[in-house]
């Protein structure tokens, strides 16, 4: 996947980038799986201002070293509509807006759960936000947290549902990691516990 990168990169080696990113895609592929929607194609992006979309959830999962975001952009409408009224099954004239974006920060909180269990294996002392609904405007903040590595996709399915995902990093010391190797645990997945980041 295509990924920029800011200020501070240095302290991201490229094999804990190639780590994270794998990690990340990953994850959001099984967190947005449903027994409707269970394939799910990953196009990478160059930049985010590829991504059509009018708002995003976001959380975070950092450590005393090392911060990132992860969000979902989507825009409210009838193909996103149809997919997480096909998750809860009930009509998309019977979803609520509150029952859509419930959902929506449910598979934020998978995707971080996961995220954050399996980062948990080499890097400490980690917490994880809940997740946050924010306007497409908001991202010009990300610009100011000098991120030292991002990357961004487009996750469509064969019938035309589309969100897209970013995650951005910080990192506050060096970052010299690699994933590969290293087991999943199984089963528990977390949500969403006190925001301390």
């Amino acid at each position: 996947m295509s990924t920029q990168q800011g200020h501070g990169s240095a302290l991201i080696p490229d094999a804990a980038k190639v780590s994270l990113e794998n990690l990340f895609l990953r994850h959001l592929q099984e967190s947005l799986k449903t027994p409707a929607h269970g394939e799910w194609e990953l196009q990478s992006l160059d930049s985010v201002a590829q991504i059509k979309a009018r708002e995003f959830i976001i959380l975070t999962v950092s450590s005393y070293d090392l911060r990132t975001f992860v969000l979902l952009h989507f825009s409210q409408n009838a193909d996103s509509t149809r997919y997480v009224a096909s998750a809860l099954d009930t009509a998309p004239t019977h979803l609520s807006e509150a029952a859509f974006y419930d959902y929506l920060g449910e598979v934020g909180n998978k995707l971080c759960g996961a995220f954050k269990r399996e980062l948990g294996q080499v890097l400490p002392h980690l917490g994880m936000s809940t997740p946050n609904r924010l306007p497409h405007e908001s991202l010009i903040h990300l610009q100011n947290l000098s991120c030292g590595y991002d990357t961004h996709v487009k996750v469509s399915t064969p019938d035309d549902i589309t969100v897209y995902a970013s995650l951005y990093v910080s990192a506050y010391g060096k970052q010299d990691f690699r994933l590969d190797d290293i087991p999943l645990e199984d089963t528990q997945v977390e949500t969403g516990e006190l925001e301390m980041f």
